[in-house]
C-alpha cells in the first residue's frame, strides 16, 4: 500500500465507520510494511480519530520497540502461531524451506509484555497438523498460560474421511481437558467452541456468517479495492468497490442475499 493510498483509506474511514470504529492489519504479514502501519496510525490520530487498531501478525518482526509503539495506540493483536515447533513449522515456513517458530517464539514474549500477558493465538489447523492437536492445546494452555485460542480450521483445503476421523478424535480429547479446566475456573476461549455454542444457543441469525458479508466490516486490498471480508480478497472476484468511489451494488445485492438464506445448524 502506498501513502497515497493509505491518505484515501482515512478519508474512506472518516466516512463510514464509528467514530468508536477500528481499522485491523492482516496479510500476509503486515508488518513487512511497518512504515505504512505506523503512516495510517499516526495520521489518524493527528486528525483527531479515536479509531481502534490492531494487526495480526505471525510475530516473526516483532521488537521490543515496535511493542513499545503498538502499546501506546492500545493495538489489539492476533498471533499466528500454529501450535507447538513441529506442528507451525509445517506451513509457516521461510522461502528457503526454514521454519518460522524459533522468530515467532522470539516476537511472543514482547506482545505479552506490552500489550496482553495473555494474547489472542490464530492457530489454524489443516489436515496435516491436525494430529496432536489437543495435546498441543493442552501444552499452550498448561505450561505457557496462554488461554485465548483462535483455533480455526482450513476450509478452502480438501479434508478426507481419514482427516475428519482424526480431527473429531482429537476434539473429543479436547473436550475433556476443556471440561477439567473450567471446572477448575481457567478461563480457556477457543474459537470452535465458540461457534458451536452460540449455533445451538442464539435464536439470531448473526452466528450464520462470522465475516458478515459486508454489512458490519469490509475487507480492504492494498490497492484499495473493497471485499466482503478479509477472506474474499484472495478470490479476486467479489468486488464491492474502493477506497475511492465507495461501495457498489454488489455490496447490496450480497446483503440481500444474507437475508434471505435460510439458518443453517
Amino acid at each position: 500500500m502506498t501513502t497515497e493510498t493509505a491518505d484515501q483509506l482515512i478519508r474512506f474511514a472518516d466516512q463510514n465507520i464509528e467514530p468508536n470504529g477500528s481499522i485491523w492489519f492482516f496479510g500476509a504479514e503486515p508488518f513487512c510494511n511497518i512504515d505504512i502501519i505506523r503512516y495510517i496510525v499516526e495520521k489518524s490520530h493527528t486528525n483527531g480519530h479515536n479509531w481502534k487498531f490492531g494487526a495480526t501478525t505471525n510475530c516473526t518482526l516483532l521488537t521490543e520497540e515496535l511493542a513499545q509503539w503498538m502499546k501506546k495506540f492500545n493495538f489489539g493483536v492476533n498471533c499466528s502461531i500454529d501450535g507447538l515447533k513441529d506442528s507451525h513449522n509445517t506451513n509457516r515456513i521461510y522461502p528457503d524451506g526454514s521454519g518460522s517458530w524459533d522468530d515467532a517464539w522470539r516476537g511472543l514474549p514482547f506482545i505479552r509484555k506490552y500489550l496482553n500477558p495473555t494474547p489472542q493465538i490464530r492457530w489454524t489447523v489443516t489436515p496435516s497438523t491436525t494430529k496432536s492437536l489437543a495435546d498441543s492445546i493442552k501444552t499452550f494452555v498448561e505450561e505457557h498460560k496462554l488461554t485465548s485460542l483462535a483455533v480455526d480450521m482450513v476450509y478452502e483445503v480438501e479434508w478426507t474421511a481419514t482427516d475428519l476421523a482424526t480431527l473429531k478424535s482429537e476434539l473429543e480429547i479436547f473436550r475433556d481437558y476443556y471440561s477439567k479446566w473450567m471446572s477448575e475456573g481457567i478461563p480457556v476461549f477457543t474459537m470452535f467452541t465458540r461457534d458451536a455454542n452460540a449455533a445451538i444457543t442464539q435464536s439470531e441469525r448473526r452466528w450464520c456468517s462470522r465475516c458478515g458479508l459486508g454489512q458490519g466490516a469490509v475487507g480492504v486490498d492494498y490497492d484499495g479495492t473493497l471485499y466482503l471480508c478479509h477472506r474474499f480478497i484472495d478470490s479476486h472476484t467479489i468486488k464491492i468497490g474502493d477506497i475511492y468511489n465507495g461501495f457498489n451494488s454488489t455490496r447490496l445485492e450480497w446483503m440481500k442475499h444474507r437475508r434471505k438464506a435460510a439458518p443453517y445448524r
